[in-house]
């Protein structure tokens, strides 16, 4: 077994996973001892096992598109792991280096082991959390694959400048681990912009003025890959606990709009949107709600719903909308008023759409999808997608605590006099005429 990682793969064999599967077998098996091992069987073995688990971060395995949502045939979070495991028995430089080397991987698999060691790193040390969330960023930073008219001279020098970037990045964590200086800066992130389904990119500009075209982008962020490190983090974002996610927001924000339309016509379709990122990101983001007066969860939602066009601003209203009914239901972080301000600010987002006034005259209950599903949320209903009725999805004994929503429900309601609002808001109100509901 020791002898796997140097087992040669024939150049003629087709698998479908690069890493063969004995080899895998004794990544776990090198995990096991680093968990389980004496001392004595670590120490001999010390060589070996930091042999195997690099393995798992070959060239082989470099290919982003090769993320593995669980463990089977998933050698990079068996590995993660197993530096975790390392790292708590000793919190050296070397250690610290081999973490953070793997969450900087090119493909983001050994996401999945962070999300179950989040806690024992941060048992270890809080930073780690920021520093290896800061490293899988970086490691998402590649040259760009718009290459029309540069040379392989320039695309090289731009792999050349990835790679560098990344390593010093490394570098600027460890030292601040290990030395308590200063905190390096998140990683700012290649402009991204969506496109039109039409073809062209416009932006809302004043009458007879000329649109500017805009600057090749050397560099590219691959934005799924990120979400799936924010998300394997997901556990441990409470913004109560750990002030710094105010931070990653808020510098992230002026990104995540522009990627999703921003200053694009409102009326426009697109395509293109982070839409990985934004799952996770805009549920962070109504987390920064609990703690803030009224009107500052006003210009909050705000600053990332107004210049969205239509259809991005409902996906992303309708995960905001979710994590605050999160908030006010199950953590019970805000208070009815927040609760209700939310959806008060949400209704008047959704009347300035054109979606919402071609709502207005639709007498049918086949309305688009994406507006369908914001409704319907805002109504604590699961969308029914046409195919099934939409239901309430609140437990009953929540049921009562919507009582001071109610003029926002009718507002909105007599706003839209369209059969899918009506039945949307019957659906949940009706709940509220059954006694034994009031009785749990």
């Amino acid at each position: 077994m020791q002898n796997a990682e140097v087992a040669p793969q024939p150049e003629e064999e087709e698998t479908r996973f690069r890493i063969p599967l004995h080899e895998q077998d004794a990544i776990t098996v090198a995990v096991l001892v680093t968990r389980f091992g004496s001392a004595e069987l670590k120490k001999e073995q010390d060589a070996w096992i930091r042999t195997t688990l690099a393995s798992s971060f070959g060239d082989q395995e470099k290919e982003t598109h090769r993320y593995r949502p669980e463990y089977q045939f998933n050698p990079q979070a068996i590995s993660f792991l197993g530096y975790v495991l390392m790292l708590k028995a000793d919190s050296n430089a070397e250690n610290i280096r081999l973490l953070l080397t793997a969450a900087s991987f090119s493909n983001p698999s050994a996401s999945v082991g962070f999300k179950d060691a989040a806690f024992a790193l941060a048992e270890i040390d809080e930073r780690l959390i920021r520093s290896i969330l800061r490293c899988a960023f970086t490691a998402r930073i590649v040259p760009g694959r718009e290459w029309q008219g540069v040379r392989s001279a320039q695309r090289e020098q731009q792999k050349t400048e990835c790679a560098a970037h990344l390593a010093a990045r490394v570098n600027e964590e460890i030292d601040w681990l290990a030395s308590n200086g200063s905190e390096p800066q998140w990683p700012s992130f290649p402009s991204k912009r969506p496109h039109l389904r039409n073809g062209y990119l416009g932006r809302n500009s004043a009458p007879g003025t000329e649109e500017e075209e805009e600057p090749v982008e050397l560099r590219d962020f691959e934005d799924y890959g990120a979400a799936q490190w924010l998300k394997a983090a997901e556990g441990l974002l409470d913004i109560g606990v750990r002030p710094w996610l105010r931070e990653l927001v808020d510098y992230y924000r002026d990104w995540t709009i522009v990627a999703n339309g921003a200053d694009i016509d409102k009326n426009e379709r697109i395509d293109g949107e982070p839409d990985s990122w934004n799952e996770v990101y805009f549920k962070l983001a109504a987390d920064c709600v609990p703690g803030l007066p009224l009107e500052q969860a006003g210009v909050l939602m705000s600053g990332f719903f107004d210049q969205l066009p239509d259809e991005p601003l409902f996906e992303n209203l309708k995960v905001f909308l979710g994590e605050s009914d999160e908030l006010f239901f199950n953590h019970k972080s805000i208070a009815s008023e927040m609760a209700v301000s939310i959806r008060t600010l949400a209704a008047n987002l959704l009347r300035g759409t054109r979606g919402w006034k071609h709502l207005q005259n639709d007498r049918t209950l086949s309305s688009p999808t994406k507006i369908s599903e914001v409704v319907a949320k805002f109504y604590f209903n699961t969308s029914s997608g046409g195919f099934v009725p939409s239901k309430c999805y609140l437990l009953p004994v929540a049921i009562p605590r919507i009582t001071p929503f109610f003029v926002t429900f009718e507002d909105l309601a007599l706003d839209c006099r369209c059969p899918l609002i009506g039945l949307l808001a019957s659906t949940s109100l009706k709940l509220l005429r059954l006694p034994h509901i009031w009785a749990s």
